[in-house]
């Protein structure tokens, strides 16, 4: 309760009671039980956690010690803000893909709509044909010649055309 309000006074204590949980004899369970519990009752500020974490840290390497806890819960943390941030990107990644095959199925549609209006039953065989093409720039050249064309040679040399 002493350090409720003083951040720096915790810190000193929580540093000396887990350095004191080391050099008691203590089991490596029983060392991490007790420091879950101090860890529980005595929070740090954020900008003293860090501080802890590397004076803990360099006392286990000075006696051999492993260490858990705070830092296993900052190493948690950061693996899942990883991924989190995997996550994210892999949502994206599926937008961008879903937003492809959204953009190819409005495309396909336009193409087969125009190829019947204005060529009948031979717009229809090529817009069989075209709906094979995966290519999105492709098709959009294949659009634009729709729009242009005088007759189904055109767009079927667009369909041909490498872009």
């Amino acid at each position: 309760m002493k350090t409720r309000q003083d951040g720096a006074a915790r810190h000193g204590w929580k540093v000396r009671l887990v350095k004191g949980l080391y050099r008691g004899g203590f089991e490596k369970e029983d060392v991490q039980q007790l420091f879950r519990l101090i860890d529980w009752l005595m929070v740090l500020p954020l900008e003293l956690q860090g501080i802890f974490r590397d004076e803990i840290y360099e006392f286990e390497m000075e006696k051999r010690m492993p260490y858990v806890t705070s830092i296993e819960r900052m190493a948690e943390e950061k693996g899942r803000e990883e991924g989190r941030e995997e996550g994210r990107e892999k949502g994206r990644e599926e937008g961008r893909q879903e937003a492809r095959a959204a953009e190819r199925s409005n495309l396909l549609e336009i193409i087969s709509d125009g190829l019947v209006k204005k060529f009948g039953a031979a717009g229809k065989r090529l817009a069989a044909r075209v709906r094979k093409s995966r290519d999105i720039a492709r098709l959009k050249g294949i659009n634009r010649a729709l729009i242009t064309a005088k007759n189904i040679k055109e767009v079927e040399s667009a369909l041909v055309e490498k872009t």
